[in-house]
């Protein structure tokens, strides 16, 4: 027998994904905002906003290319709000977390090394310090590589 269908219900939105990020990300997002896999993107967080940016950015972006995405060694499962699984979320949109979070991870290692800095703490010692705080190991973020970005500033 023929089930009655009900056309006025949407179909409901998937909310949870397992996103390729860069190694070094999931570890400072996950110390960084004290939370564990699956990870809820609330709004009222940084990461929240950084994922509502994501969805509602509409360029074709080219830095989202296979370069970037054969570096994104590692996955992160978050669950959307409401709201941002309304926003029609697709993987491709919700890699850019990458871009955005990155600026975020640098911006805390250059604070973190001016402030260890006016205590009389070597850059480089600084620059180890934040890496060993996070668990960051060389080869998801060099230390040759934070302290290049603090010479770049």
């Amino acid at each position: 027998m023929h089930k009655p269908t009900n056309t006025t219900t949407k179909p409901k939105n998937r909310n949870k994904f397992t996103v390729p990020i860069f190694p070094h990300l999931k570890k400072f997002i996950l110390k960084n905002y004290k939370v564990s896999e699956p990870v809820k993107t609330e709004d009222y967080t940084t990461l929240g906003k950084m994922v509502s940016l994501a969805l509602r950015d509409n360029r074709m972006l080219s830095d989202n290319n296979d370069q970037l995405r054969d570096r994104l060694k590692s996955t992160l499962t978050i669950m959307l709000s409401k709201q941002q699984a309304d926003l029609g979320p697709r993987l491709g949109k919700l890699i850019r977390i990458n871009t955005n979070m990155d600026l975020i991870f640098k911006e805390h290692l250059l604070c973190w090394i001016d402030a260890l800095k006016k205590d009389g703490i070597p850059v480089n010692t600084a620059c180890k310090m934040f890496l060993e705080h996070y668990d960051i190991d060389e080869k998801e973020y060099s230390l040759d590589a934070a302290y290049k970005l603090y010479q770049r500033r």
